[in-house]
């Protein structure tokens, strides 16, 4: 039986929590926001 590991960096989980003063993460180049987070 094959499974799967899900590994979720904890600053994309504080955006997809959305909490305060963690709303984005990232460099400018590739910044990740809660509408980016929801669509992945």
């Amino acid at each position: 039986m094959k499974k799967k590991v899900l590994i979720i960096d904890t600053s994309i989980l504080c955006v997809y929590l959305e909490i305060p003063g963690k709303e984005t993460c990232g460099t400018d180049d590739n910044k990740w926001d809660k509408k980016r987070v929801d669509e992945l």
